[in-house]
């Protein structure tokens, strides 16, 4: 008995010791968290936007999963006008005067953190990603030739040729006399810039249109990625964790990949 109560009470005062250490862990994350919350809402406290806003990221989250970032914005311009904070250390800008300063050329503004979120390779940043300036100047002045006409650039004829399988996709499946074909437009005109975009970038249509039929499940994984990246980016950790290389590696889109974004980029290559 006298070893059973030993170990009783051991156990019981093993308890006590971890329920305290825990107690001064939560009191000390809670500390952080309130400090650097007055510390995130000190720096751009001059602008006006919501509350939550002002320390928080789950403002811009919140909104982004519910599909109403868009409205939410809308609405806080209207409240606090042109200039407004969205996060912690984000302003929206609604003047296209400045948004064409801030844009110019040798403006002193640079990208921000945000755009890692388009990172879609674990091999380096795209032109969409890229933040470094000259880097990102650079990789514009070696696409530049596909901008100026000097490569292949026939844009009057490949439009022309897209819209002709428009019109005959039309003509041969949605006209009837007595109305009962219904084309759902949305659709229709998406595998139009498909095979348009592929026609113009790529040199041949991905033949979406014709067939109607999303070959590469390009579309299905816009659908899909665009609102999910476009979520994780309004947090900071999130985008720093899915834009990493070796997030990247271990689940980003591989050239081998049968079907969605690693397919198509495996294509394009």
């Amino acid at each position: 008995m006298g070893f059973l109560d030993y170990d009783y009470s051991l156990s019981m005062h093993l308890d006590s010791r971890f329920s305290v250490i825990l107690r001064y862990i939560v009191i000390a994350g809670v500390g952080w968290y309130a400090f650097s919350s007055l510390l995130a809402w000190r720096r751009l406290r001059q602008f006006p936007g919501p509350f939550l806003a002002s320390f928080s990221y789950l403002w811009g989250f919140h909104a982004m999963v519910f599909g109403r970032l868009d409205v939410a914005i809308h609405g806080a311009q209207k409240k606090y006008g042109q200039l407004v904070r969205i996060g912690p250390n984000d302003l929206m800008i609604a003047d296209p005067e400045l948004m064409m300063h801030m844009s110019s050329a040798r403006s002193k503004y640079v990208r921000g953190d945000w755009y890692h979120g388009l990172r879609l390779q674990v091999e380096g940043f795209n032109l969409l990603s890229q933040t470094d300036t000259a880097k990102h100047n650079r990789r514009k002045a070696d696409m530049a030739t596909g901008y100026s006409g000097r490569g292949r650039m026939n844009l009057e004829e490949d439009i022309n040729s897209c819209i002709a399988v428009l019109k005959n996709v039309i003509r041969t499946k949605y006209v009837d006399r007595d109305g009962s074909k219904i084309m759902n437009y949305g659709e229709v005109i998406r595998f139009f810039q498909a095979d348009l975009i592929s026609l113009t970038g790529l040199g041949k249509a991905w033949g979406y249109l014709e067939t109607e039929t999303d070959h590469f499940d390009f579309l299905a994984t816009v659908d899909a990625f665009i609102p999910f990246i476009l979520t994780i980016t309004t947090i900071p950790v999130l985008r720093h964790l899915v834009s990493s290389s070796w997030f990247l590696k271990l689940a980003g889109p591989r050239k081998t990949d049968k079907t969605g974004l690693g397919k198509w980029l495996k294509y394009c290559k």
